[in-house]
């Protein structure tokens, strides 16, 4: 998967010289044309800068050469106004196919020129977002470009950046003959620099792609592998959490590092094999720092698993031993309630136990009290003592029952007496002698028969 960030579609010449007596201005002003690129072009080659050209005493030779020279001057204007007239119909009908980003990997033949100070060659936040979810699905990417750069010109090939400041970037000095890749390292945060000493700023055509393997780089150009580093800071950030970042091409910002010559086919390829886009004569077969990292996370997965799987042997080897030297275990059903064997739990004032698959109960065993009439409260399986009772010195338990006087009864209740006084209707028991015969005892509330 790639993505063109530059289309080869139409050939824009660019003359920012000024050009008061130009009327072609607004028929060659692009800046509607190539909405999609966001950059100002006014492409203006007046006749008389055309016939300027030509030395004034070969154009005053004879009538016949003068008309000669307009005419051919007039039929270079005709190629030109059609050339940009069909550009600007074939780009304003087909925008919608052919865009700044295109996921094929179609060669095109046309290129474009850069020139002059007056462009911003932004991609739109659409092409923007494309390229940001590209790097950050793959820790290995290409970048390539087909170039030719005017001499001692520096200038970016294509940059991510946020106002001033990189972000990534791919940049081409002339001055001291380098190409540099500026990125912000994943690990520590900060921008950092990797030189390779080559001169492209030569006016020549150069094919060059940049691969960034996770923290690997190498540079090929015409084809030619010319470095292989290991990028010391860590590998570049592509999550792309930094605000307000932009895709340039041809620039880094507004008025920065401006790239002057020509520039074809600037894409950004996913894999460490784009380069072959542009060399598919060229070996693929070795490996890059991204397959080492890739054999390097595999074999550490393999031994993360194999570590699980023999702790998971150890584990199964030891229930089975287990099971080996016990009695194979059974549970036991309750009521829809499963208990497992040697559970045990407690209902109705009983302990029951679940023994090989049999329920077994037993009372729930009580602690001894030391009292004569214990109570088994509401709740409770076992007896408890009650308060006592203290009358004349004497103490008594709950529950016993004292005349403190003749014919008065008290019954000790949980520490309080309770006294009535002894009824002889319902308390004595009935005499079968009659009533001159029934006596009283001292001391005795109940009457007794004479002679009993």
């Amino acid at each position: 998967m790639s993505h063109i960030l530059l289309p080869r579609n139409r050939i824009l010449q660019y003359d920012y010289s000024p050009c008061q007596h130009c009327h072609c201005d607004n028929i060659f002003n692009t800046k509607g044309v190539n909405k999609y690129l966001f950059f100002k072009i006014v492409s203006c080659k007046h006749l008389k800068d055309f016939v300027n050209q030509v030395p004034r005493q070969q154009r005053h030779q004879n009538f016949y050469e003068s008309f000669l020279l307009l005419a051919a001057a007039v039929y270079i204007f005709l190629v030109i106004f059609i050339s940009e007239a069909s550009g600007t119909i074939q780009e304003s009908e087909g925008n919608s196919k052919k865009t700044a980003f295109n996921d094929s990997t179609e060669l095109h033949d046309l290129k474009s020129t850069f020139q002059g100070e007056d462009r911003e060659l932004r991609m739109s936040e659409k092409y923007f977002q494309q390229a940001t979810s590209l790097l950050r699905q793959c820790t290995e990417f290409t970048m390539v470009a087909i170039l030719r750069q005017e001499e001692a010109n520096s200038g970016t090939i294509v940059a991510f950046s946020y106002g001033n400041n990189r972000y990534l970037e791919l940049q081409s000095s002339g001055r001291k003959d380098e190409l540099r890749l500026h990125y912000v390292s994943r690990q520590d945060g900060t921008i950092h620099v990797e030189r390779f000493p080559y001169r492209l700023a030569d006016g020549a055509w150069h094919k060059v792609a940049l691969i960034i393997s996770g923290s690997q780089v190498e540079l090929l150009v015409d084809c030619h592998p010319l470095y292989r580093r290991l990028l010391r800071p860590g590998a570049p950030d592509t999550n792309f959490t930094k605000p307000f970042l932009q895709l340039w091409v041809g620039q880094r910002s507004t008025n920065h590092f401006l790239f002057k010559g020509a520039l074809q086919d600037v894409k950004l390829i996913a894999g460490p094999h784009g380069y072959l886009y542009q060399c598919p004569q060229l070996d693929s077969s070795c490996p890059v720092c991204g397959h080492f990292l890739l054999l390097h996370k595999t074999v550490e997965r393999v031994l993360y698993d194999l570590n699980e799987l023999t702790l998971r042997l150890a584990t199964a080897e030891n229930i089975i031993r287990k099971l080996e030297d016990c009695e194979c275990e059974k549970s036991c059903r309750v009521n829809g309630t499963i208990h497992d064997d040697g559970a045990t739990w407690e209902k109705d004032c009983h302990q029951c136990s679940c023994v090989h698959g049999e329920i077994k109960c037993k009372l729930t065993p009580c602690a001894p009290v030391a009292c004569k009439n214990p109570i088994v409260p509401i709740g409770h399986c076992c007896p408890v003592c009650l308060k006592q009772c203290y009358l004349h010195g004497v103490i008594y338990d709950h529950g016993e029952k004292v005349s403190p006087k003749q014919c008065v009864e008290c019954d000790c209740y949980d520490g309080s007496f309770t006294c009535q006084r002894f009824n002889t209707e319902t308390k004595c028991p009935s005499l079968s002698c009659p009533l001159n015969e029934q006596i009283s005892v001292a001391e005795e509330c109940c009457k007794f028969c004479s002679g009993a």
